[in-house]
């Protein structure tokens, strides 16, 4: 089965473009970076109704946007209740958190949005991504 889902394509003054999807944690709407640059996805560490195992840190090659952060950056490894994106659903989504408060003030100073989370090719990868950028969708087998 495919599912898929509308890309909001956004241009970050002197960054680029940046593209947004929106997903459900634990069923409420999330603002979703598309980040094929990083290698696993990372959500928000102040997400309500997450449950938090170990501590770890990411490093440079974990995600690209990094270098907005640090080098070495403070994570929690743990589990999504309920996580969708389009009709893909996943329950008990092993998940890593991080503190994305530097992202969400360039988002929300730039475009006025608030982000729960990157997308990256852990997801993408295993879901076949084609981001279809003529009809602005992001399309996942499943």
């Amino acid at each position: 089965m495919i599912t898929k889902i509308p890309i909001e394509i956004i241009r970050i003054e002197n960054e680029g473009y940046h593209l947004i999807i929106k997903g459900k944690i634990n069923k409420k709407v999330s603002n979703l970076i598309i980040d094929t640059g990083a290698s696993r996805s990372v959500f928000s560490n102040s997400l309500s109704g997450i449950r938090k195992g170990e501590s770890a840190y990411l490093n440079q090659t974990d995600l690209s946007t990094t270098s907005l952060l640090s080098d070495e950056i403070p994570s929690v490894n743990g589990i999504i209740n309920k996580f969708q994106v389009g009709a893909l659903r996943k329950s008990n989504y092993e998940a890593t958190f991080i503190d994305i408060e530097y992202i969400n003030k360039l988002y929300n100073d730039s475009v006025g949005k608030t982000i729960d989370g990157l997308i990256g090719n852990d997801l993408l990868i295993k879901h076949q991504a084609i981001i279809d950028y003529l009809n602005s969708m992001l399309v996942l087998t499943y």
